[in-house]
């Protein structure tokens, strides 16, 4: 049964990234962590951001495509989260047609609500108007510090108005990072941008996990809120202007008892600042 923990919108459509529930043993290999985050996901009665790489297709690993389009039908909603090498962009090439034919089937399916990319690893985003539609988004991730480009307000500006049919994706560690570069706060954002946000990822930068817990070989740049301090829940009331918003935890979820209770306390620091 999952954990009984108070979701009310706008929680209901909060999401669990299937990348950070790694393994006891701090792997996160798919599609092990994908098994995991099914399983999480289920137990705290939220939806999944699955985790849909090109090199899927290249490789023709239809087990791997098979346990996606599976954990994809478990859900009232889902969203995938494309990924790839810079070596194998998403364009108008082989792989991509095929993903976006593996993505209109499972859009048909009546689960997956929409694409999230980060936009250095699209050479053509022409490929992906197809499957825009009122209740479909295909969304470019706002960079952070270690990218080159797309990781400026203004970049992401240009971008949008010229793909009118894309939308928006927040990341709050990439923007917290950002700032330090003299780029606006997540607020900013928000106000600029409002009409066009689909999907906020929810993280801050650094590890602040227990060593203890973790052991000496761990490491991460992507924590959860709630291990965070007062000005990460103040940055957070910006999100509440935004309609239908999808949020996306991206924080590490540990194995065990620990990862558990962090999940939890997550959940509740995102009632208690999204109200």
């Amino acid at each position: 049964m999952a954990d009984q923990i108070n979701i009310e919108s706008p929680l209901a459509r909060t999401f669990l990234r299937d990348a950070v529930a790694i393994l006891p043993d701090n792997r996160r290999d798919l599609p092990e962590r994908l098994g995991r985050a099914v399983f999480l996901a289920k137990k705290f009665s939220l939806n999944l951001e699955i985790t849909l790489d090109a090199r899927f297709f290249g490789a023709k690993d239809p087990a791997i495509l098979e346990a996606i389009q599976k954990a994809t039908t478990a859900f009232p909603g889902v969203a995938y989260h494309l990924h790839s090498s810079h070596d194998l962009k998403f364009g108008n090439n082989a792989h991509t047609r095929e993903l976006v034919d593996f993505c209109r089937q499972q859009k048909e399916e009546g689960h997956l609500l929409g694409l999230c990319a980060h936009p250095d690893l699209v050479v053509d985003f022409e490929v992906f108007r197809e499957l825009v539609s009122k209740n479909f988004y295909v969304g470019v991730e706002v960079l952070d510090e270690k990218s080159t480009s797309f990781n400026t307000m203004s970049s992401m500006d240009e971008l949008l108005a010229r793909h009118n049919y894309l939308s928006l994706v927040l990341d709050t560690a990439h923007i917290a990072g950002m700032e330090n570069q003299g780029e606006p706060p997540l607020a900013k954002y928000c106000e600029t941008f409002a009409g066009r946000i689909a999907e906020v990822h929810l993280s801050r930068p650094g590890n602040y996990y227990n060593a203890g817990q973790m052991g000496d070989l761990f490491d991460t740049d992507h924590s959860l809120l709630s291990l965070g301090d007062n000005e990460t829940a103040d940055s957070l009331r910006s999100l509440q202007t935004i309609d239908n918003l999808i949020m996306v935890i991206e924080g590490v979820i540990p194995a065990g008892d620990y990862g558990h209770k962090l999940l939890k306390d997550e959940l509740k620091f995102l009632a208690d600042n999204l109200q």
